[in-house]
């Protein structure tokens, strides 16, 4: 295909030619987070030399650590170790809070898990070559046959224009009693700012609380805010900014013999979910390494859906017929996506839901 896709700039959809699998022996990952810390196990399992750049001294994990409970079953098991030892909180319901009002959806199959452990555990597991606080210089890839760009900021595929990024500040929280039973997402007025918070159990009394929002400061003052109300103690607070861009926004994914995954191809919801998404694309590209077009096209196909996620958040404080439009068009894939199975009772009294807010 010679098509190009407008985001903002065109660029051609199949930036190169297929690769010879016989002849693709040595492969660098830059960025150790979750893809590429799983690409950097699977990979070596399928014969490649693989050498992974991490410019910190360990992976740094902001993340509220929600997956579907049978994807880290089949994901932990890939890499040869067993998911109930990173599960911190089974969830049976998701709290929807939109300004002063507030519903529960009934969920299954759905879990926070220890995200920092999980990483840490499969690069132990891992082949690979590790260079941890060493950011890499572009003359150690002349011996390597491909380059993946894991960095989650498109270091080496290089940036967009239309780039878009929202500061994420969490802290992990001790309360008497949890604020609330279950998950939590709240969506406050945005006043110009459409930030999001959240809150995900991790025990009785432990639980991440975050929040993300183009401007930083918003976000720390909304998870104290949080904290002030419910009285809770922070253990511990990390922050990152972390780069939202739906998939037709983050082409291309291949430039020469570089390709990305994970965050770098937008494999990211507009609330900065990427676990599932993530991988999708490490499976992806694990079977395209020899047809990166097709990889492209691929995670275009199946990941297309998020142009209506991120056009639903973007619209939801602005026009609300867009915005209900946006999110009837993606909710099925959350369900789907995300392995979150809820009714079609369920279903249909969010959307209901949904209709009487607005």
């Amino acid at each position: 295909m010679n098509q190009s896709l407008s985001v903002g700039v065109h660029f051609e959809r199949v930036a190169r030619p297929d690769l010879d699998r016989k002849k693709l022996k040595n492969i660098v990952i830059v960025g150790c987070g979750f893809s590429g810390s799983l690409l950097a196990y699977m990979l070596p399992e399928l014969g490649y030399n693989v050498d992974v750049y991490e410019r910190s001294s360990q992976p740094k994990v902001v993340c509220a650590g929600g997956i579907a409970t049978s994807l880290l079953d089949e994901t932990a098991k890939e890499c040869g170790l067993d998911s109930q030892k990173y599960v911190k909180w089974h969830g049976k319901r998701l709290f929807v809070k939109i300004n002063s009002k507030a519903f529960a959806l009934d969920i299954d199959d759905f879990c926070t898990f220890d995200k920092q452990s999980f990483i840490e555990d499969v690069v132990k597991k891992s082949k690979a070559s590790f260079h941890f606080k060493n950011s890499p210089d572009p003359q150690h890839f002349s011996k390597h046959d491909l380059i993946v760009d894991a960095s989650g900021n498109r270091s080496i595929l290089g940036r967009l224009p239309t780039d878009k990024f929202h500061v994420c500040y969490q802290v992990r929280a001790f309360f008497e009693e949890l604020p609330y039973p279950d998950f939590l997402m709240d969506f406050t007025e945005p006043a110009g700012d459409p930030w999001y918070l959240w809150m995900f159990p991790l025990s009785r009394h432990e639980a991440y609380v975050g929040c993300g929002s183009s401007k930083g400061k918003h976000a720390r003052l909304a998870v104290q805010k949080f904290m002030d109300e419910f009285r809770g103690e922070i253990l511990e607070e990390r922050g990152k900014v972390l780069r939202v861009n739906s998939p037709e926004k983050s082409l291309p994914f291949v430039r020469d013999n570089v390709v990305g995954v994970g965050n770098n191809v937008g494999a990211i919801t507009s609330l900065g979910e990427g676990n599932a998404l993530s991988i999708t694309t490490v499976n992806l590209l694990l079977k395209n390494l020899d047809a990166l077009g097709e990889y492209q096209e691929q995670v275009l196909e199946n990941l297309g859906w998020l142009k209506h996620d991120h056009a639903a958040h973007a619209n939801w404080s602005k026009n609300e017929l867009r915005f209900l439009y946006h999110a009837m068009n993606c909710f099925h894939h959350y369900e789907t996506q995300f392995h979150v199975r809820s009714s079609q009772v369920v279903t249909r009294g969010f959307k209901s839901r949904l209709l009487a807010f607005l």
